[in-house]
């Protein structure tokens, strides 16, 4: 890793190059979290059975503890900003079809890309609304 992400020298042109990318992708990720999670259970065919409390192994529980620990904070510390908007659950849940899409289809992920596509959804969803609303108020006034 450090040799990958670490900060070399800036003598060169080549050497200020990687070092600016560097800088890029550490600031593009600062906020990425990855949990990956131990099997729940010791042995592979309790995963067969209905997951109780009991036979979960104690490293998935202090795994799935140390989740709720970080969801906690991130909750305390205050909404995350997306465009200089709060992130909120509605967003998430729209956004999520555009990116569960992209990779069904294996394309890149590329954040600004499905949130422009989520606006656009959102406001072709408004515009048919509204064309809905507005017959209804003429047929209305017609009669």
């Amino acid at each position: 890793e450090k040799q990958l992400l670490g900060i070399e020298t800036e003598d060169k042109e080549d050497s200020i190059r990687r070092n600016t990318v560097r800088r890029q992708l550490m600031k593009a990720f600062e906020s990425v979290t990855i949990c990956l999670l131990p099997l729940p259970v010791e042995k592979t065919k309790d995963m067969k059975k209905v997951l109780t409390n009991d036979i979960l192994s104690s490293e998935f529980n202090d795994a799935v503890n140390e989740v709720r620990q970080g969801i906690c904070e991130q909750l305390v510390s205050g909404p995350r900003l997306w465009s200089n908007k709060p992130l909120t659950g509605p967003k998430i849940s729209k956004l999520v079809p555009y990116i569960a899409d992209a990779l069904n289809e294996g394309k890149q992920v590329l954040p600004c890309s499905a949130f422009q596509s989520m606006i656009r959804g959102e406001l072709s969803t408004l515009k048919s609304e509204s064309e809905v609303a507005l017959k209804s108020f003429l047929t209305k006034t017609r009669e």
